[in-house]
């Protein structure tokens, strides 16, 4: 018999606390948001979950949760910047464009300016 997982309650009430704290829980869809309060009131009452596909998808919110603006940030970062090294063409205009990659403070820029102006044509689209 293989390793079985749970999540308590205190598991979830503390991703739940942290989520408003960084104010993940306002952007979460209703649907999400309201599987994951159906699970916290469930493990209140019942104790853990152990249904392995309950835990996958409170999981799945509970990820959505955790990443905070910094998080984004980053991540935003590193797809901006693994985007321009597979272009070519910019390899050639910019050489040092692989000694940018490893910059935290450029791929940090990248991210921000990625994240909040992402509805708006950058200078990579044109």
């Amino acid at each position: 018999m293989g390793y079985l997982e749970v999540i308590s309650y205190s598991e979830l009430i503390s991703i739940w606390k942290r989520g408003i704290r960084n104010g993940s829980v306002q952007r979460l869809p209703l649907l999400k948001k309201g599987v994951f309060s159906a699970a916290l009131s469930y493990s209140r009452m019942i104790g853990r979950i152990v249904n392995p596909n309950l835990i996958r998808i409170v999981k799945s919110v509970a990820d959505l949760i955790e990443k905070g603006l910094g998080q984004r940030i980053w991540s935003k970062g590193r797809g901006k910047i693994l985007e321009m090294l597979r272009n070519k063409t910019l390899g050639l205009i910019f050489p040092s464009l692989k000694n940018w990659a490893t910059d935290k403070g450029y791929l940090f820029w990248l991210g921000t300016e990625a994240l909040f102006n992402s509805n708006k044509k950058t200078w990579l689209q044109c």
